[in-house]
Order: structure tokens, then sequence, then C-alpha cells
């Protein structure tokens, strides 16, 4: 279709496409904000910042037997997504990329294995503590082993000190305590006043004690009767027996759990004999915790455990020096024997004795530290080591200190 214009120009199509396409621009142009003015524009939505990692709970050690598994846990805060990374010994595990991780049925080279968890999230990247795999432990709560792998000592301590009991005192903490100092020195003043003698011994904070230990000193005479009056949920951890001064000290840990241990083995017998007895007492469940000499006689103490009345032990008693302690108790820990009870004096020598289950033949971790030249705190608390012995070499310028796990 033609027609005119007024100026008599023609154009050919359909005007009223055009107007519409005019108002359709100008209708886009006003919304998008384009033009002087730029009308009202609609600002983007900002990126939100990802929020960095937190730990909340931190894995922590496990102590099982051999053979079966064990399972480390975290929990932890921040911007999803989390992903996870399990190491064993610095090494990343493969498929180890969950909040969980559950081990392969363990073997004895799994002893001791450190594991830990790097978690990474758009923020970044936080690494857990470091925590442990121990094998064969004493079930948790058995007081008869020195703490060994307990659950106050398999992460670390918080801190230590040492302190001092005289004659006829007791001391008592509310956390956890080494037994008894040995030292070449004599504990008494050659008076022969009970109360002129003095024992050492170290005291520990941690995180989850339970634990109240106590050290006393007190008449030889009132020993057995002081033994016996204990409550039922106290394990003697060392003894040291002072017959010229009719003295006598001890240590003692309790826990608040309430178990009970019983019975209470108190006796003196020939050194010639101490194995032979020391095996007897073995095969019926019960464990020497503390041993002493009393004029020439070993005198020990030694407990069963109502929640463990069906294992048989194995026991090897070791004769040492101050100069060969150490090695004596290597050799027990690379037997799987774990040191329960240690003491003696100058002029009769030293008595280790070691524990295992029957059978089980795994060496335990061990470690002597020797201060000053060696920090313990590095080398043996801040590494789940237990104290099970501690003895300085008479001139007060040396300590050595023994742990096992």
């Amino acid at each position: 279709m033609r027609r005119e214009t007024r100026a008599g120009t023609k154009v050919t199509g359909k005007p009223f496409i055009l107007k519409n396409s005019l108002l359709a621009l100008a209708v886009f142009l006003v919304l998008a904000g384009v033009g002087c003015g730029g009308g009202n524009a609609v600002a983007p939505t900002p990126t939100p910042v990802p929020q960095a990692i937190a730990i909340t709970s931190q894995p922590s050690s496990q102590a099982v037997r051999l053979g079966q598994t064990a399972n480390f846990s975290v929990t932890a805060t921040g911007t999803s997504p989390l992903a996870y990374q399990w190491n064993k010994n610095g090494t990343p595990i493969s498929g180890a990329i969950n909040a969980s991780y559950t081990t392969p049925p363990t073997v004895a080279a799994d002893n001791d294995s450190v594991f830990a968890v790097m978690i990474t999230n758009p923020a970044g990247s936080v690494t857990s503590g470091t925590r442990r795999l121990l094998l064969n432990p004493p079930k948790d709560g058995d007081l008869r082993f020195q703490q060994v792998d307990a659950v106050s000592t398999r992460d670390r301590y918080i801190g230590q000190f040492h302190t001092d009991i005289l004659g006829n005192l007791a001391i008592n903490w509310g956390d956890y305590g080494s037994p008894l100092q040995l030292s070449p020195l004599g504990k008494c003043a050659s008076d022969g006043s009970t109360l002129n003698c003095a024992w050492f011994f170290s005291l520990f904070v941690s995180p989850e004690t339970r634990l109240t230990s106590s050290y006393q000193a007190g008449l030889l005479a009132n020993f057995q009767n002081d033994l016996s009056a204990l409550p039922a949920g106290t394990v003697i951890t060392s003894v040291d027996l002072e017959p010229a001064n009719n003295a006598y000290a001890t240590s003692w840990i309790k826990s608040s759990s309430g178990g009970v241990f019983t019975p209470v083995t108190s006796q003196s017998v020939l050194p010639a004999n101490f194995q032979t007895v020391a095996s007897q007492e073995a095969a019926v469940g019960h464990v020497i915790t503390a041993v002493g000499f009393n004029a020439g006689m070993v005198l020990y103490v030694s407990y069963g455990w109502q929640s463990d009345l069906v294992t048989v032990y194995e026991v090897q008693v070791a004769s040492a020096t101050f100069d060969t302690m150490v090695s004596q108790a290597s050799a027990l820990a690379q037997q799987g024997y774990i040191i329960t009870a240690i003491g003696g004096d100058t002029t009769n020598g030293l008595l280790l004795v070691g524990t295992r289950v029957q059978g089980d033949t795994m060496p335990r971790p061990f470690k002597a530290v020797t201060t000053p030249s060696e920090d313990v705190n590095a080398l043996l608390w801040s590494q789940g080591y237990s104290l099970v012995a501690t003895f300085d070499n008479g001139l007060g310028t040396a300590m050595t200190w023994i742990g096992e796990k």
C-alpha cells in the first residue's frame, strides 16, 4: 500500500510498528538507568565473606587392642563446603576425607602412630592437634599401671612442680602425681628421728585427671595399719622404708570413679624369692604397684581390681643400680612390660617390676630424659608419656625422668 505525506513524499511500510519500537526502547533505557540521571538502578547483591574454620572439638588419642580398629573424629564450623584430609605420621591417608576416620585393623607397627586432620574451606585451611594411636593399653580406670595410656596422660600434662614431705606429714593433691623420687642420698638424718626424714616427688596438672594423689610419711611400725585404713579405691604407687628411723613414706592415687582395688597384699620376702612370689601374684590377676627394702627384705604391695577379675598377668623383676636403671627399664618395655613398681636404695640396690598381660610381648614406647640438658616438657610430657620413675644423681646437677606408654 502507498500513501502520500503532506509534503508529498511517498512512504512505503507500516508507520505504527516504528512508533511501537521507539516506545519500547525508551522504556528499556529508563529501567536500565541509561542516560543523564540514570533513573532508579538496582544495586548488585554483595558476595558474602567466607567464615574462617574453627575447630570446636579436637580429635582424641585412641587406645585399642592389637587387631581392633580405632576411630578419630573432629567437629568444625565455618563456611561450607568443609573438606577434610586425615594424615598419619604426616602423610595423607588415601580416601580419609570425612569428619571422622576409622583405621583398618591395627598391626604392631601402628603403635604410637600420630594422626591429624587438615580442614579446608573457601576462607583457608586449619590443621587439628596431633593425636596418638596406642595399642594394648591397660583398661581405663586401672590405677595399677602408673597411669600409662590413661586419659589423664595420653595427650599431655599441663604443668609440673616439685614438693616434699616430712616425717608424720600428709599432703593431698587433686591431680596426677609421680612416684617418690629415688636418690643415692639418704632420706633421713643420722640422728634416728622420724621427724628428720624427707622425700621428694612431682605433681602434675592434667585436663581430665579426676584423680586425687596423696603423699604421706609416718611411723614404720604403723605402716600395715595405715595401709589397711586406705579407701578401697586407692592404689599405693610407691613406698620407701627407713627402719633406722622407724619411718616410712608412700604415695597413693585414688579416682573419683569409685573403682575398688582389692585385696591388698603387702608382705616381706627374701630377695631371692621375690620373682617367684611376684609370678604367683600375677597368675591370680594381681599387680605389684610398689616395692622397697625393709632391713634387707623385699616389701611389696599388690592389688586386684573388681573390674578385672579374669586377666592373667606375667611379671618380670629386674635388679638395677642408678647407672643401669634406664637400660633395665628400657629392656622391660621392649618385651611389652609396663613398669608398675620401682624402688630400693643404695645399700640393697634398686628393683623394677614389669607387668604385662599374659602373652602380650608387643614393645611399648619408652623414653628417658635427663635434665637440665634436655627439655622434659617437649620430650616427655607433651608426647603422652606417663612418668613411671624419677631419680637424681645425688649431686644436685641432674635428674632423670623415665616415661612409658
